[in-house]
Formats: structure tokens, sequence, C-alpha cells
């Protein structure tokens, strides 16, 4: 077995066969290899950035890669046009990464829709096979850069203000909940039960009533001081 590349064109392929004794046996065949078209992977595609701002230099790249099954692309360029600006600039193959890759350092004057095109050219004049892809680049003014960055920030500060309100309103929510349940505590809210309160006094007469009840009042209060301390 061999295996070799072949540019395209027409080839005539001789296989000749001889054994020691200089006895051969030749075979002969006309083959034709034909031009293919470059083509791009418009998926593959990738830039360094979708957005630029006014007046900032900033360093384009571009890589993408290209199907060329004969190998006969040479011719990979690009250009960057924003109105009166325009930018060329060409793309060379990386073996490594199997991408063709080009840049341009770029500093567009004013706002609006730069359009990008990568061009393959596989050959010279109108008989060159071509590929080509476009896409658009926005570019914004520096001041509206900057109102988003506000816009943004200020974003940032109403959440973290909503943030503070929620928990203040937790820690007051909690305080009222424990004032709440120390006044449901007997010591600080209603008066103690006492045991002997439900016990019935005797029903007797003149001084010997008012001497019980004094007694019981001094229970009392000896029970509600205890409960107290």
């Amino acid at each position: 077995m061999e295996t070799i590349s072949l540019a395209p064109g027409d080839y005539d392929i001789k296989l000749i066969i001889r054994d020691s004794q200089g006895y051969q046996n030749v075979e002969q065949v006309r083959i034709t290899i034909e031009n293919t078209d470059p083509e791009f992977d418009e998926q593959s595609l990738i830039l360094s950035t979708n957005e630029m701002t006014t007046g900032e230099l900033v360093l384009f790249e571009v890589s993408i890669i290209l199907a060329d099954p004969d190998g006969t692309t040479q011719d990979v360029y690009a250009t960057l046009t924003h109105k009166l600006q325009i930018w060329n600039f060409n793309l060379t193959y990386d073996e490594n990464d199997d991408r063709w890759k080009g840049s341009v350092k770029v500093r567009p004057d004013e706002s609006g829709r730069p359009s990008l095109k990568i061009i393959a050219k596989d050959g010279v004049g109108d008989d060159a096979n071509t590929d080509q892809i476009s896409r658009t680049i926005t570019v914004v003014d520096a001041e509206q850069n900057n109102s988003s960055v506000v816009l943004i920030g200020g974003g940032i500060g109403v959440i973290i203000l909503i943030i503070a309100i929620t928990l203040l309103a937790i820690k007051r929510s909690r305080r009222l909940d424990e004032i709440e349940l120390l006044e449901s505590w007997d010591a600080f809210g209603k008066k103690p039960k006492i045991e002997n309160e439900s016990k019935s006094i005797p029903q007797v007469e003149g001084g010997i009533i008012d001497g019980a009840q004094e007694v019981e009042r001094e229970q009392d209060r000896f029970n509600i001081d205890q409960l107290l301390e």
C-alpha cells in the first residue's frame, strides 16, 4: 500500500510488477483530480468582540475553520467596513488549531453597525473558487457605555437597600415576638394562681371572719413574694 496527495489535474498512473527472473507486467490508468471549492464552517467563527466603543483602540481578532479538501486555497482575508473607515487584514493557517486566524487594530470614529466580510479564494481571477461569510459588529458611543455602568450600579444599590430594609423588618418582628412572649409569662402579666385561693373560707361570725381573711391575705402576699424571687 502506498498513499500520496496530489493537486488538482490529470494524471497517468502506471503500476509495474517484476519478479526475480526479470519478467514483468504493467497496468496503467488515467485519473483526473478536480478542484474543490473552499467552504467556511460558519458555526466555528470566533470574534474577539462583538461590540466596540467610539474613540477606543481595540485589537480585533478573527478565527474560523475552512474546509479545503484539495489544499489549494492560499488566499484568505477579511474586510471590516464602518462608513468611511475600512480595515483589511489577512488570515493565516494555524496547523496546531486547524484554523485560519487574523487580527487588526481598530479605532472607530463614530457609532454604528460595521460590516465584517471574510473571503476565501482558491485560484486566480474570474475562474477562482471562492466562499464568503458576513457578520455585523456594534459600535456604541462612550457616553452610552458609561450610562450602562451607572444604571447597573444603581440597580445594585436598590437591591442592597431592599435587603437592608428586609433584615431590619425581620429583626423588629423578632423583638416584638420576644416582648409578646415575656408578657405571656405569669411573672410579667397575670396574677399568679395560688393554691389556697380556691379554698373556701369558713363562715364564722364577727371578728373571727376578719381574722381569717387577714391571714389569707398575708398568705397570698407571701406566695407572690416567693414566686417573684
